[in-house]
Parts: C-alpha cells; sequence; structure tokens
C-alpha cells in the first residue's frame, strides 16, 4: 500500500527549500521588529531607519485583509443568491415541470418557497389561535 502524500524526490526537496525560505523570513521579520534600532541601523545601513515601522505593520496589514476577503466572500455571495421566490432555489434538472393544465395542482417541491412557507407559517398560526381559543372557552 502506497502511502499518501507526494512521493517524488523533486517534490520533497521543494518542499524542503520553501521550509527553510519561509524559516528565513520570519527569522528576518523577527529581527526587523523586534531588535533595537541601533542594531537595525547597523547591519542594514542608515537609510533604513522606517523599517520597523514597516516591519510593524505588516501584521496589521495581513489581518485586514483577511478580514476584508472573509467579508467580500460572503457578500459577493449574497449578490448572486437568487430571492427566495425564485424558481431556481428549488429546482434542477431533475425536477418536474410545471404543470401545463389550469386544474392541475402541483406537487409541494415544484412550488415557489415563499408560496408554501407562508401557508405553512399562517396555518400553524392559525392552529395555534384556535388552541387558545379554546382553552379559553374551556376556562
Amino acid at each position: 500500500m502506497q502511502p499518501p502524500g507526494p512521493t517524488s524526490s523533486l517534490t520533497r526537496v521543494y518542499g524542503f527549500v520553501t521550509l527553510l525560505t519561509a524559516l528565513a523570513l520570519i527569522l528576518f521579520y523577527l529581527f526587523l521588529a523586534l531588535a533595537p534600532s541601533a542594531l537595525v541601523y547597523d547591519a542594514l545601513g542608515r537609510e533604513s531607519e522606517g523599517i520597523q515601522r514597516i516591519a510593524g505593520t505588516i501584521p496589521v496589514l495581513v489581518s485586514v485583509s483577511i478580514v476584508y476577503v472573509l467579508i467580500a466572500y460572503a457578500f459577493v455571495g449574497l449578490m448572486y443568491t437568487p430571492a427566495l421566490d425564485d424558481y431556481r432555489l428549488i429546482t434542477d434538472r431533475h425536477a418536474r415541470p410545471w404543470p401545463d393544465k389550469a386544474g392541475e395542482v402541483p406537487l409541494i417541491a415544484d412550488l415557489p418557497k415563499v408560496m408554501w412557507s407562508r401557508h405553512l407559517v399562517q396555518s400553524m398560526r392559525e392552529n395555534a389561535e384556535a388552541k387558545s381559543a379554546q382553552k379559553a372557552k374551556i376556562s
């Protein structure tokens, strides 16, 4: 039985090189963000005086970007969702066609969702009102 995952030696090498590169970048970022200013200026030169401020803004930029992407995807999904009474919400290629005859009654699965949900809510309210009226008569 073959173990799951990459088996190519070239893939393993790429993964190891990516790991080393990511570790080096994290260490360099931590050096820029946490080291004293004098040490950073001596190591990188006097032209890099704002580098620590830039290193401090990277986590803020990443976190705001992640939140923005999550909210944007949610709104894009809502924009392309059809309305509740749209026929596309309850149909697919296996659905029965609408009845051609005027007297024929379609199944509940072929009716718009708004129509039958409104009817069900209304009948539940009527049943609750009838029960409360019946209880009031008894007492």
